[in-house]
């Protein structure tokens, strides 16, 4: 089966700004670490999986954390961008927790773009989370979440990073 069978192809005529989640386009091993409060921190494996859905005019990547057949969390995430609004629609669906959670909050600056990195912040009832995709290149990416609970007058940083690495199928 060809990669395109398994993971979709952009529509020409998605919004050119799709592209730029298009490094999240195939099957990736993770290894991340978890910080816990006291700072140590918990390894784990992952597997993440992006493929274009709607006819190429988004991007759904799901991120199996833990042992097959026995995964700790699983997320899937819908990326598109709606260009009548000018502004990204991400979601992340927690399978295990039955929860979704809007992402990339306008107020918040939506998402940012700079020197090779991709930015994006989320408000919950507690916390704003930042996360970070960045060392982006055709043989893997890095993602780091960090945390604040002050509104941003300060940030745990690193609270979830993971370095991802291409799976050739």
């Amino acid at each position: 089966m060809q990669a395109t069978e398994l993971f979709g192809t952009l529509n020409p005529q998605a919004p050119i700004e799709l592209a730029r989640f298009s490094f999240l386009i195939g099957k990736w091993h993770g290894q991340g670490k978890f910080k816990n409060q006291d700072g140590s921190t918990d390894p784990y494996e992952m597997i993440w999986i992006g493929r274009y859905i709607l006819d190429g005019h988004a991007i759904a990547d799901q991120a199996f954390i833990g042992q097959q057949d026995d995964y700790s969390a699983i997320f899937v995430t819908y990326r598109s961008f709606l260009v009548n609004e000018n502004r990204w629609s991400i979601e992340s669906f927690n399978v295990l927790e039955s929860s979704l959670t809007a992402q990339a909050a306008d107020d918040l600056g939506g998402v940012s773009f700079s020197d090779g990195k991709i930015e994006l912040q989320t408000r919950t009832r507690d916390f704003i989370y930042r996360e970070s995709y960045f060392d982006i290149s055709e043989d893997g990416f890095c993602y780091q979440m960090d945390v604040t609970k002050d509104q941003g007058r300060s940030w745990i940083e690193g609270v979830d990073f993971i370095r991802a690495s291409r799976l050739i199928e």
